[in-house]
């Protein structure tokens, strides 16, 4: 009869002394630790014994290297609340941890179960005596971490999942939280170097320069001359798409953690410390936007885009009544970096990208409106304190979206245009004539004025040229858009020029455009002389003749 058994080779008879020895020294250090302690040689002893447990810690066999990190767990957990049990002593593991991580990475085809363990029980540790921990303690765990979480394991792992090792981390990750307010930023850092890591980012501490923030040559405050949605070469984040170098393997540790970033914020109650690290999380998150362009399958621009929504609605607020508001420079580097961001996502040439299906599609136009919205509902509400030229910057991003050419993004541009006619409106009888809302309206108002005309103009010429042959049907549903939007407007007299201020209550702007709305009455399209004739009789009423 043929009978098993698990040590039928000299290996694994071998891989079973070793784990036998290591137990037999542990339990020694472990049982008698009050007593040895006082010998004149236990701080060399011990030294020894932890340089044994990262030696067989990176063994070949998983068995092994799995017995020797618990074996170190083992001796110290039995001995961390021991009065004899020092600050040395307890610096040492710290460092054999730390050297157990850094030697597995260099290791070929090494296993990842040691490094579970190690974090397993680190967290173990962490957990019943977390009195034991001090600030530098928690941030040495939190790199072991950091590092265990970026390894690359040789074993097999299904593609778009995360491994075993990275469950591990990531879960531990959660279990440390709260943290108090001197591990936040590290542990912050710490989670967005996932992100970065997986993308080829460097994050720098760098703050973007005025040369760098002007988009197509302009400087100092003056205007784009280009009606469409040129790309700039000055800021980096024109070059950042062929830059990026995705790993892998890394990826679903990305995408999860950003889940994490925006939990870690929302738990945070200090202003000042969400301040401090908003603007690296603009940046990363920002960079990992833009691999929809890199890989747009990938779910990580998606997480990334609601990220970043998600922590810039309270972020942005909290920026502006921070410290760092005291600092004018570094506030305003930081809006023209986000303005920056938002301007290189929205306005990417797409032209490469792959065919979606209708679906999908639909997907990535939810995405960029609601991208869009965030915008003018958040972002631009709180940017009262910002200058001029972001102002300028960040509004102009609505404006090329009107100007697109794309048959795939009719909808954005509408959604452009519904945007620009929403910030006019916004400044009302209720705001100071210089609050952010009505410096907006001001601001958008010729712009949109501007865009207004130059369609409506061109309408008319070319429905005269083509003669009974009708326009594409995307050109009349600009007309459409415009006209409906102009019909709903109600601004308040001091968004106009002072020239037609009074003349015309809350529609100066239908006045302005008259002649030129008198112009478009020529059309053959039904709907369009529908909504002339209803903006017609609006105008009527506030001149009295109705």
């Amino acid at each position: 009869m043929m009978v098993h058994h698990s040590r039928n080779s000299i290996a694994k008879q071998w891989d079973e002394t070793q784990v036998v020895a290591l137990s037999g020294v542990s339990r020694i250090f472990k049982v008698h630790f009050l007593y040895l302690v006082n010998l004149p040689q236990f701080a060399k002893n011990w030294m020894k014994l932890m340089e044994l447990y990262q030696f067989y810690a990176v063994s070949p066999s998983a068995e092994v290297s799995v017995a020797s990190v618990n074996a170190l767990s083992d001796v110290v957990m039995a001995n961390i609340s021991n009065a004899s049990f020092t600050r040395d002593h307890w610096h040492i593991v710290g460092e054999t941890w730390g050297n157990i991580v850094h030697t597995a990475a260099l290791v070929e085809n090494g296993s990842e179960k040691p490094l579970v363990s190690l974090s397993n029980s680190i967290t173990e540790l962490y957990q019943k005596h977390t009195s034991r921990f001090d600030t530098d303690d928690v941030k040495r765990l939190l790199r072991i971490l950091h590092s265990i979480g970026l390894y690359r394991s040789p074993e097999f792992i299904v593609e778009g999942e995360l491994s075993s090792l990275q469950k591990t981390v990531l879960k531990v990750i959660k279990q440390l939280q709260p943290v108090s307010d001197e591990i936040f930023p590290f542990l912050f850092e710490k989670i967005l170097d996932f992100i970065s890591s997986a993308i080829g980012y460097q994050l720098t501490a760098s703050e973007m320069t005025p040369n760098q923030f002007f988009l197509d040559g302009e400087e100092n405050g003056g205007s784009t001359t280009d009606g469409g949605a040129g790309e700039s070469t000055s800021h980096p984040f024109s070059a950042l798409v062929p830059a990026l170098f995705l790993r892998t393997h890394l990826l679903p540790l990305a995408q999860h953690s950003t889940s994490i970033l925006v939990e870690l914020y929302e738990k945070c109650t200090n202003p000042n410390l969400r301040a401090l690290v908003l603007p690296d999380a603009i940046k990363v998150l920002g960079a990992a936007m833009m691999t929809k362009y890199v890989s747009h399958n990938h779910p990580l621009w998606k997480k990334s885009l609601s990220s970043l929504i998600l922590i810039t609605k309270t972020g942005l607020n909290d920026l502006n009544t921070s410290k760092i508001a005291s600092d004018r420079a570094k506030l305003v580097s930081i809006w023209m970096e986000l303005t920056c961001i938002l301007h290189h996502f929205l306005l990417y040439d797409r032209t490469g990208m792959p065919q979606m299906s209708s679906e999908v599609h639909a997907e990535d136009e939810r995405l960029d409106l609601q991208l869009l919205d965030h915008m003018s509902h958040h972002v631009l509400e709180v940017s009262g304190r910002i200058p001029f030229v972001v102002h300028k910057k960040m509004v102009d991003i609505f404006r090329r979206g009107t100007c697109l050419d794309d048959d795939t993004r009719r909808l954005f541009s509408y959604a452009c245009y519904g945007n620009m006619f929403l910030l006019c409106a916004k400044g009302g009888k209720h705001d100071d004539l210089y609050s952010c809302h009505m410096s907006l309206a001001r601001l958008v108002m010729p712009m949109i004025m501007k865009r207004c005309q130059e369609v409506l103009v061109l309408f008319v010429q070319d429905e005269k040229k083509l003669g009974n042959c009708p326009l594409p049907r995307h050109r009349l549903e600009e007309v459409r858009v415009i006209l409906t939007e102009l019909l709903k407007l109600k601004i308040h007299p001091e968004v106009v020029d002072s020239e037609i201020r009074g003349k015309s209550g809350n529609i100066p702007h239908l006045l302005v455009l008259f002649p030129l709305l008198c112009d478009v009455i020529t059309t053959r399209e039904p709907a369009i002389k529908e909504l002339l004739q209803v903006i017609f009789h609006e105008i009527a009423k506030e001149l009295n003749l109705e």
